[in-house]
């Protein structure tokens, strides 16, 4: 390992170190998003869905029926409804194109839990006539006269 006499070159030699891994940094999470990652385009008049991060556990997640009125920039874009009127960035997954044909995308589709088997019950036994037994109340006595 490299020793000094000066702190500060150690120190200057340190921060140098720190910062060329950082930059590596970087450039390995870059590669890992953009390969992940999809351009999206979108035009003035496009029908979109606006996501609701913080929609409750039963709340709907997508509003429905949003029209790109104008494209701000290229990444940011105003949408209304008709009511309202909105701008919203399109790289923050809130915007997909919306298909009239299919419902909204669901991040993740609410599951139930699977419902137990009910066994059928079992046919009914046949009766049989009683018989009688000898030394129990069922037994019919005669008298002998």
């Amino acid at each position: 390992m490299y020793v000094s006499r000066n702190p500060s070159a150690k120190l200057a030699d340190l921060q140098d170190l720190v910062e060329a891994h950082i930059v590596e940094s970087a450039k390995h999470h870059k590669g890992a998003y953009d390969q992940k990652s999809a351009e999206r385009r979108f035009n003035t008049g496009d029908l979109v869905w606006l996501s609701i991060p913080t929609a409750g556990k039963l709340d709907p997640r997508w509003e429905g029926k949003w029209k790109v009125k104008i494209m701000r920039s290229p990444v940011t874009m105003e949408i209304t409804d008709g009511k309202r009127t909105k701008v919203v960035h399109w790289e923050a997954p809130l915007v997909e194109h919306l298909d009239f044909g299919s419902p909204p995308p669901v991040a993740n589709p609410p599951t139930l839990p699977p419902q137990p088997v009910q066994p059928e019950p079992p046919p009914p036994l046949p009766t049989l006539p009683p018989q009688e037994q000898p030394g129990t109340d069922r037994t019919v006595h005669q008298e002998v006269s």
